[in-house]
C-alpha cells in the first residue's frame, strides 16, 4: 500500500463519506506554493553572476586602457630604476581604489535591493551582515582558486610558484569555512595538518638549493635534483604530491573532507569549482615533478663552475626537517582517526 492508499484508507476510517480529489504529502504542497518564488531567486542569482563577470571584465578593461596610457610614463620609471614590483604596486592602487569605489556602491545598492525582495526572503533579515559576509567569503574563495592557480601556471621561479599555490590553498581554507559548520570546521584544522608539513617541506627545499646556487631557484635549475639529492628529490615528490590532493597524502583527505563538508551545506557548485582548481594545480605542481628528475636544466652562469663526481654533501639539518614533514604528510592519511578526532574537539573548543 503507497502513501495514497494509506492516506485514503485513514481518511475513511474517520467518515467514509468523505470524497477525496486529491492527496499529496506536506513537504509536495510546499515545494508547488514556493514554485514561484524558487524561480525568482534562481533568475536573480543566475543575472547577478552574469554582472560580476561584467564587472571583472569592466575593472580589467579599465585596468588595461589606464596601463596602456601611462605606458610612456612607466618607461621612464623603469629607466630611473624603478622596480618591477614597485610598478605593479602603482597600478594595483589605481585598481584598487575603483575596487574600494565599486564596493561602497554595490552595498549601497544590495541593500536597497534587498529591501525590495524582502517579501521573498525567508528567515533572514534584509542587511543581514552574516549573508553579507558569507557571500563574500564565498567568492573571495573562488577568487583565491583562480588567481592562484593561473599565476602559479604561469611562473618559472619556484618560490613564486609555491606562493602562488598558497592562495590557491587558501581557497580551499576558505571554502571549509564558508561551509559554517562543525564538519567544515573539522576539515579546515585536519586539512592545516598535511598543507603545513608539505609547505614547510617545499620552502625548505627550495631555500636549501637557492643557498647552494646562490640565486633564485627555477624550474629550470631545479632539474636533477631528484638525482643529485635522492632523499630530497622523493621529499619534494611527496609534497607536491600532496599539495596537489593526490591518494596517499593526507593533502588527498583534506580535500576530501573539506569537499564533503561544503557540499552538506547546499554549496555543490563549489565542489564543482574545487574539483576543476585541483585539476587545474596539476599542471605546476607535476611540472615540478618533472623538473627534479631532468636532467637539462638552465646552463650554467659564466664564471659558475660545476662540481663533478658523487653527490653535494648532505646538510642534517635539512634532512631531519624534511623527514618530519614527509611524515606528517604521509602519516596524516593513515592515521586520520586520530587526527579527525582532534580536530573534532578542536572545533569544539571554538567559541563560535
Amino acid at each position: 500500500m503507497d502513501g495514497g492508499d494509506a492516506g485514503r484508507a485513514a481518511v475513511a476510517a474517520v467518515d467514509k463519506n468523505q470524497p477525496i480529489s486529491f492527496f499529496a504529502t506536506l513537504e509536495t504542497n510546499i515545494s508547488q506554493s514556493l514554485g514561484a518564488q524558487r524561480i525568482v531567486a534562481s533568475l536573480t542569482g543566475i543575472f547577478a553572476g552574469l554582472a560580476l563577470v561584467l564587472s571583472a571584465i569592466g575593472l580589467y578593461s579599465v585596468l588595461a586602457y589606464a596601463v596602456s596610457q601611462r605606458r610612456a610614463e612607466i618607461g621612464i620609471r623603469m629607466a630611473l630604476g624603478a622596480k618591477r614590483a614597485q610598478v605593479v604596486r602603482l597600478v594595483m592602487q589605481g585598481g584598487l581604489q575603483l575596487v574600494a569605489v565599486g564596493l561602497a556602491l554595490g552595498l549601497a545598492g544590495a541593500a536597497g535591493a534587498a529591501r525590495l525582495i524582502r517579501t521573498l526572503l525567508f528567515n533572514v533579515q534584509p542587511l543581514d551582515p552574516l549573508v553579507y559576509g558569507g557571500v563574500a567569503l564565498l567568492f573571495l574563495a573562488v577568487s583565491s582558486l583562480a588567481i592562484g592557480n593561473f599565476a602559479a601556471i604561469a611562473q618559472r621561479d619556484v618560490k613564486r610558484l609555491l606562493a602562488y599555490s598558497s592562495v590557491s590553498q587558501a581557497g580551499f581554507l576558505l571554502i571549509a569555512i564558508a561551509a559554517n559548520s562543525t564538519a567544515g570546521a573539522e576539515a579546515l584544522l585536519y586539512y592545516l595538518i598535511p598543507y603545513s608539513a608539505a609547505s614547510v617541506g617545499a620552502f625548505s627545499v627550495v631555500a636549501a638549493r637557492e643557498r647552494e646556487l646562490r640565486r633564485p631557484v627555477t624550474l629550470g635549475n631545479l632539474a636533477g635534483l631528484g638525482w643529485e639529492r635522492p632523499f630530497v628529490g622523493v621529499c619534494m615528490w611527496w609534497f607536491m604530491l600532496s599539495m596537489a590532493g593526490f591518494p596517499l597524502t593526507g593533502g588527498f583527505l583534506g580535500k576530501l573532507f573539506i569537499f564533503s563538508a561544503i557540499y552538506e551545506a547546499g554549496w555543490w557548485w563549489l565542489v564543482v569549482i574545487g574539483v576543476l582548481a585541483t585539476a587545474l594545480s596539476l599542471a605546476y605542481y607535476l611540472n615540478v615533478v618533472r623538473s627534479l628528475y631532468m636532467r637539462s636544466g638552465e646552463a650554467p652562469a659564466a664564471g659558475v663552475v660545476l662540481a663533478a663526481g658523487g653527490s653535494p654533501p648532505r646538510d642534517l639539518l635539512l634532512d631531519v626537517t624534511l623527514g618530519a614533514a614527509l611524515a606528517v604528510t604521509i602519516g596524516s592519511f593513515f592515521f586520520v582517526q586520530p587526527l579527525v578526532d582532534l580536530a573534532s574537539d578542536a572545533a569544539a573548543s571554538l567559541p563560535f
